[in-house]
């Protein structure tokens, strides 16, 4: 009866009370939660959620979807691997990174709906160890940070309510304080004995609510710790899963690794074994050729050898043919030019004598015509009168022409 005679009364200064009363407070902002979680968990944070702002803006996105009581589970296994994906964008989407994102995760956002999107992009992280660990750290991660922000609002909300009540009851005993001034004129009594009665349901509706609320803060801390202890319990269970995989990817790798070394060695082995038998066939066919070579070398020699033989022997032959043809010859042409050195020297013989012959007759002609000329001088001065110059003349003229005339009979 108390307790509904209260509930009554608060829902009246609900309704009665204008928008005066303060709301729960903000929930804090994603940095700050992020902060906050690292200054108490340092080795489970790590800076890089608090330096990239990528990576605070895909959880602002995913953390408020954890505090929720519509829905037994927070995060569907679609919106943690959305998130994971974000988170591993954020990393691998720079340029100057050696790894490359497959195409359809660059596609998935925080609002796709495409199950088989989602599923190609997990399918091309798979195929890439350090992708797909990244992913799947980050999975973990989203779903450990949900549990601590879902467990923070939680506090936050009780303490909240608990404030709400607090200020509840300050309005309540206001408006007792004014309904004890309306009725103050001649009713002190039944004012007392409400007020007397409103006090006493009061503090045992605050004694009650406190030991409520002592047990709800005890059982929220209860599950808070039981909370973080099954969290811590599914990181330490996954980072063992996760170094099991390791170990088992780097037997693995060692086991390939060996498997392609002996291979290897078994491949050189029967490739060494196969090219010296090719090496050794490519010598003897070599050999063979040089041998078929060298043999059709020996029949071309005795071929040119004895076709040199005979052609020689024929130049021979047809050499001193021609020496003795040319020796005939010889002979012939010296025997013409001694018969014309003979007709020449006989020719020059009466070239000499024609010349002597003429000669004397010249010097004969020469005395005969000075003859004449003395006669004819002698002439013109017997004409004119120079009868002493004429003889001087003509005894000269006697005396050149027995010279001459003696000259020309060789005296």
């Amino acid at each position: 009866m108390k307790t509904t005679t209260l509930l009554v009364l608060l829902l009246y200064l609900g309704q009665f009370e204008a928008e005066g009363s303060s709301s729960i407070s903000e929930k804090k902002s994603i940095q700050d939660f992020l902060e906050q979680l690292q200054q108490t968990n340092t080795a489970f944070l790590p800076d890089l959620f608090l330096e990239d702002s990528c990576s605070v803006l895909a959880l602002s996105v995913i953390l408020p979807k954890c505090s929720t009581t519509e829905r037994s589970y927070p995060l569907t296994d679609l919106e943690k691997s959305r998130a994971a994906i974000e988170l591993t964008k954020c990393i691998f989407s720079n340029q100057q990174h050696s790894k490359k994102l497959p195409s359809n995760c660059i596609k998935v956002d925080s609002k796709t709906q495409d199950t088989n999107l989602i599923n190609k992009c997990l399918d091309g992280l798979a195929k890439d160890p350090v992708l797909w660990t990244t992913y799947f750290g980050y999975l973990n991660t989203v779903e450990q940070l949900c549990y601590y922000y879902n467990a923070e609002n939680e506090k936050d909300n009780i303490l909240a309510v608990y404030a709400d009540m607090r200020n509840s009851f300050e309005v309540l005993l206001g408006v007792v304080g004014e309904m004890e001034i309306l009725f103050d004129r001649g009713e002190h009594s039944f004012i007392g004995s409400i007020k007397s009665r409103l006090f006493e349901e009061l503090q045992t509706f605050q004694e009650e609510l406190k030991v409520q609320l002592d047990q709800d803060l005890k059982q929220a801390y209860s599950k808070f710790n039981d909370t973080i202890g099954n969290v811590t319990a599914q990181v330490e269970s996954v980072n063992d899963a996760v170094d099991g995989l390791e170990t088992k990817v780097v037997h693995k790798v060692d086991e390939i690794i060996s498997q392609i070394s002996d291979t290897t060695d078994k491949k050189l082995i029967d490739f060494n074994k196969q090219w010296e038998s090719n090496m050794r066939e490519v010598i003897r066919l070599a050999n063979l050729k040089n041998r078929a070579y060298v043999d059709d070398i020996n029949k071309y020699n005795d071929i040119m050898r004895t076709d040199l033989k005979q052609r020689n022997e024929k130049l021979v032959e047809e050499l001193g043919s021609n020496i003795q043809f040319l020796e005939t010859q010889s002979n012939l042409i010296s025997n013409q030019l001694s018969e014309n050195n003979s007709r020449f020297q006989k020719m020059i013989d009466s070239y000499s004598k024609f010349d002597s012959k003429l000669l004397r007759f010249a010097k004969l002609l020469g005395g005969f015509l000075g003859c004449v000329a003395l006669l004819g001088i002698y002439l013109v001065c017997s004409a004119i009168g120079f009868e002493r110059l004429i003889w001087i003349i003509s005894f000269l003229t006697g005396v050149y022409s027995g010279l001459k005339t003696m000259n020309l009979f060789g005296f």
